[in-house]
């Protein structure tokens, strides 16, 4: 028994810190991120930029090389923004994203409002921690307790998002159901055992 909880903590952690080693706010240097200041929102792994892409299924979200940076992290009363500040994200031309079930693809919607679900994780996942520019963060929706991660979908032609937890490795299997869990390679382990503090609660 205790060596399947141990299994368990591994596999959360490996995905957690999967997670919040999946993303990039770039602006060609490194500053504490503003609140209402635009951003390139990058994907580590190809460092493709998050942007507005009308779509016929899903959210109307996609991958590109923006001329200007279109996304913008804002919390109430504006400011710098630190680990776990509730904040709204906004895509320039979209609106703000907030949880929102739907058919196909990731579970996102729009709102013409700020809608304050969602916090930026440092990699360390320390309360307070300033969130920097040009560092590995994580996007958690606090609706959801769950972070967004690039995951490659095949069939419908939806944006290639997912949760973690719907995606631990990656990539989801058309009508793949929720809470898949990925076998663990030695690989994974390591990486587990390195990150084994960072868990879905900050510190």
């Amino acid at each position: 028994m205790k060596n399947l909880i141990f299994v368990f903590v591994l596999v959360f952690a490996f995905q957690n810190a999967n997670a919040q080693a999946s993303w990039r706010i770039a602006n060609g240097s490194s500053e504490q991120v503003q609140s209402g200041k635009f951003y390139y929102f990058q994907v580590i792994k190809n460092s493709w930029n998050l942007k507005y892409k009308e779509r016929p299924s899903g959210i109307n979200l996609g991958w590109g090389k923006e001329a200007i940076p279109n996304i913008k992290f804002e919390k109430s009363g504006g400011g710098k923004i630190n680990c776990g500040d509730k904040i709204a994200v906004f895509v320039k031309n979209g609106g703000y994203l907030k949880y929102e079930v739907r058919k196909w693809g990731i579970n996102l919607g729009w709102s013409k409002t700020p809608v304050y679900e969602w916090e930026l994780r440092t990699l360390e996942n320390k309360q307070g921690t300033p969130v920097m520019s040009d560092l590995n963060v994580g996007l958690y929706n606090g609706t959801t307790k769950d972070f967004v991660r690039h995951c490659t979908r095949s069939g419908v032609p939806v944006v290639d998002l997912g949760w973690v937890i719907d995606c631990p490795n990656g990539w989801r299997a058309p009508g793949a159901t929720n809470g898949v869990v990925k076998t663990l390679t030695r690989k994974d382990i390591d990486l587990a055992i390195k990150y084994g503090a960072v868990l879905l609660s900050l510190l």
